[in-house]
């Protein structure tokens, strides 16, 4: 009787875990049957795959009506305040600075033409006065000779007069001892004399013959001399530095009683009157925005203008300043990999200037652009843009965008001819677009 009772409930256990099973089994295909249905509506429904809808209901859509026309391309970014003139004060001379004014600091502001720095001028004031004196010896050997050459024309003709003399006297004295009247001994004597005549004349044409040569030499003395007094006033000039321009003092290296030699930086100065911005933007873009400018730039030309607008935020507000590129650096940077611009800052337009080293806010303004198509930067889709067509129905068509800016993305008309004036651009943005699908366009 109890083996019957196990018997009857191992039956019932067993029976309980095939349904338990046999339900498991059922609930497994579930999930795979709704991912068949998934993929299949994707494949159906997936962009750019044709698919007519002919019976549908038109699905209302916000389009825009595409016209040509005139926009000003503009570039935004950020630019640093530069100065357009540095001088880096270079040690031309060595020596110990004497003196160097008591303001002389990194920050100080100095008005062109003060005196910041004096090194000791004692032994270039030597200097000077040795190459002058060298000048006023080789000019008094030049005079020399010069008053010598005059003094050898004036004994060269006298000496050639005497010569003539002694000649003629000899001759006459030939005959008068071939005739017997004087002795030969006497013949000798004139003939003497005519020779030491003739030698005389000879060393006199001879020194003339080199006075060329020693007139050459000297005014080369004095060539040399007038080089040494330029250089030796100029390294005393050198002993005192001013400021060149109204600007700013940074990176002083320097204190009184230093000894600085030739060539040492003692400080630097920045102009804080003439300034510019330096502003760094991809070359794409540059490109599509302003293409004459960087073409001309890279020609070496003068770029056509561009207007610049700038704005420095501070705590207290804003400040606004105008300007213009005032020239651009076609090669690419090896840091950034950009394209300089250089954006002037004239007084006129700007009576007070931003400080050094500030980033600015910037818009460069270019040469509008004509018959160009804007449209929202979202209704461009991996270059494609849906429109539709003369019946209502969803198409697709390929763009090239010239460029983005903000919300907005520009088309040239020209190299998107498929565009045609007056084609109706969806801007909707369509859930699961389908081509030919239907729509209902409401203008905006």
């Amino acid at each position: 009787m109890a083996d019957r009772r196990e018997q009857s409930r191992t039956t019932r256990l067993g029976e309980r875990l095939n349904h338990l099973n046999l339900n498991q089994r059922r609930w497994f295909f579930v999930p795979l049957v709704i991912a068949g249905v998934v993929i299949a509506l994707s494949m159906l429904l997936v962009p750019g795959i044709e698919h007519s809808d002919q019976t549908g209901a038109a699905l209302p859509v916000n389009v825009l009506t595409l016209q040509p026309t005139t926009v000003t391309p503009l570039l935004k970014g950020f630019g640093e305040v530069r100065s357009k003139q540095t001088w880096q004060a270079l040690t031309q001379v060595g020596g110990k600075v004497s003196w160097q004014h008591e303001d002389l600091h990194n920050g100080a502001q100095f008005a062109a033409g003060t005196l910041l720095l004096t090194i000791d001028p004692l032994d270039y004031e030597a200097a000077s006065a040795q190459a002058d004196a060298r000048l006023r010896s080789a000019q008094a050997n030049l005079a020399e000779i010069r008053q010598r050459d005059t003094e050898l024309d004036k004994a060269i003709h006298i000496e050639k007069r005497a010569y003539e003399l002694a000649q003629k006297r000899y001759a006459r004295n030939q005959q008068l001892a071939e005739n017997g009247h004087i002795s030969r001994l006497q013949l000798e004597a004139e003939e003497r004399d005519l020779l030491r005549q003739q030698q005389s004349l000879q060393n006199l044409e001879t020194e003339k013959s080199l006075q060329p040569d020693r007139l050459e030499a000297a005014e080369s003395n004095i060539t040399q001399a007038l080089a040494q007094q330029k250089k030796a006033s100029a390294d005393l000039l050198r002993t005192e530095y001013y400021m060149p321009f109204k600007g700013r003092i940074s990176d002083v290296q320097i204190d009184t009683g230093q000894f600085v030699p030739s060539g040492m930086r003692m400080f630097t100065a920045e102009s804080i009157e003439s300034i510019e911005v330096l502003m760094e933007v991809p070359y794409a873009q540059l490109m599509a925005r302003f293409p004459a400018a960087i073409n001309t730039a890279a020609n070496g030309d003068p770029i056509k203008p561009l207007s610049a607008s700038l704005v420095f935020a501070t705590g207290h507000g804003k400040q606004h300043y105008t300007g213009s590129v005032s020239r651009i650096n076609p090669g690419l940077s090896d840091s950034s990999r950009a394209v300089a611009l250089y954006i002037d800052l004239g007084t006129e337009a700007n009576p007070s200037l931003p400080p050094l080293n500030q980033y600015l806010d910037v818009t460069v303004s270019g040469t509008p652009l004509r018959d160009v198509f804007v449209i929202p930067r979202s209704a461009v889709h991996k270059g494609r843009i849906w429109v539709a067509d003369t019946e209502n129905r969803l198409n697709a068509q390929s763009v090239d965008v010239l460029y983005t800016q903000d919300d907005l993305a520009v088309l040239s008309a020209a190299a998107n001819p498929q565009l045609a004036s007056g084609s109706q651009l969806v801007t909707t943005n369509l859930l699961f677009p389908a081509i030919g699908m239907l729509l209902e366009p409401v203008v905006q």
